[in-house]
């Protein structure tokens, strides 16, 4: 007797950004090409030149950084809560799964404590049991949650697991870190990137949990794959992208002969290395990648949004099949953090096909 197949779908998204409130205006901001990038005032580079930065702009440029973080995750994640408002009978509890950033300077050490008890009052609030748990893995945090929440439905663990993350990089030990590092795009450095902050969260269950709901799922998480780069930044070493290879091998390994990949979506900021890690690794995958695939990141619209990156590109992957502009049901998600940690995952999106036709005339 065969095993039966769970399947772990995206029930529903959240997303705030600089460009949005919310995932729909974020993500369709972004697809027009609106950009909130501007200077920040609080920060000179070197040559007491401005900074230019992808901000939220009703937050206040001064704010405490943990309360920062939890004005930039708190509409998010209600967001992403809202089926249990009316549409999902509410579970016993709801792992939260979110996205970190990696160790940095300008991190305060009640960072996690402070998020912790705000996203528990919103739990609260909504007359459910959230138990958060954080991944403080940086850009790849995101996707390593969603591996860990796969395993979690398809183990029949939890009815229901939130992923997520949330970054910002709008404080001035961390601006001037990335400014000591050669990684801050200012005015004597170009191969740099913009720093941004956002938050995104995904609402995960099983098909068969859902079946008879009023909510279908949005997309399939057909497959997902962490492991480690050995040739970091940090080392000194030049990176071929052995790791993220992998990474993507292991997500495409199931497709048939003749499916290809349809589109991408990463979080690629501008910075040399992680396009000449994409680049070595998308020419090993090329026979897996369709010929007129799109490449999408949303950082001319956001800036670079560290640990926001994998959940964000989930909702953007996912509102390109809502929307019906997609390339294809078949979307890649990678992720490569500053430290050893790379991921990426296979979805199986559904596209909207009325809306689809629309685009197409």
């Amino acid at each position: 007797m065969s095993e039966e197949i769970i399947d772990t779908v995206i029930v529903h998204y959240g997303a705030h950004t600089p460009v949005g409130i919310d995932a729909v205006e974020s993500i369709s901001s972004c697809r027009a090409g609106l950009t909130r990038l501007t200077i920040y005032p609080e920060y000179e580079d070197k040559n007491w030149k401005p900074v230019t930065v992808g901000s939220i702009g009703y937050i206040p440029d001064t704010l405490d950084y943990s309360v920062r973080f939890i004005d930039i995750c708190w509409p998010a994640l209600e967001e992403a809560l809202n089926p249990f408002e009316k549409k999902l009978k509410k579970p016993l509890k709801i792992p939260v799964l979110i996205g970190m950033p990696e160790p940095r300077p300008g991190l305060p050490d009640s960072m996690d404590s402070l998020l912790l008890d705000s996203v528990k009052k919103l739990g609260r609030i909504k007359d459910l049991n959230l138990e958060v748990q954080f991944i403080p893995k940086g850009h790849s945090s995101g996707l390593l949650a969603l591996h860990q929440a796969k395993e979690m439905i398809e183990n029949q663990v939890f009815d229901y697991v939130m992923i997520g993350g949330v970054d910002s990089y709008l404080d001035n030990d961390t601006l001037t870190w990335l400014e000591e590092s050669g990684r801050l795009m200012c005015s004597y450095n170009e191969n740099g990137f913009i720093p941004g902050e956002a938050a995104a969260f995904c609402l995960l269950a099983s098909q068969k949990t859902i079946e008879n709901t009023d909510i279908s799922g949005k997309a399939r998480v057909v497959q997902t794959s962490c492991t480690e780069e050995k040739n970091t930044l940090a080392s000194k070493q030049l990176c071929l992208g052995a790791a993220l290879t992998q990474a993507i091998q292991t997500c495409l390994a199931g497709l048939k002969d003749g499916e290809l990949v349809d589109q991408v979506f990463c979080g690629l900021n501008g910075e040399d290395y992680p396009s000449r890690e994409w680049g070595y690794s998308s020419l090993r995958l090329r026979k897996k990648l369709d010929q007129n695939h799109t490449l999408n990141t949303g950082t001319g619209s956001w800036g670079d949004v560290g640990a926001a990156t994998g959940p964000l590109s989930i909702c953007h992957a996912v509102h390109s099949g809502e929307w019906g502009y997609a390339d294809g049901p078949l979307t890649l998600l990678f992720t490569s953090s500053l430290g050893t940690d790379r991921a990426a995952t296979l979805l199986n999106i559904t596209i909207n096909q009325e809306r689809k036709k629309k685009w197409r005339k």
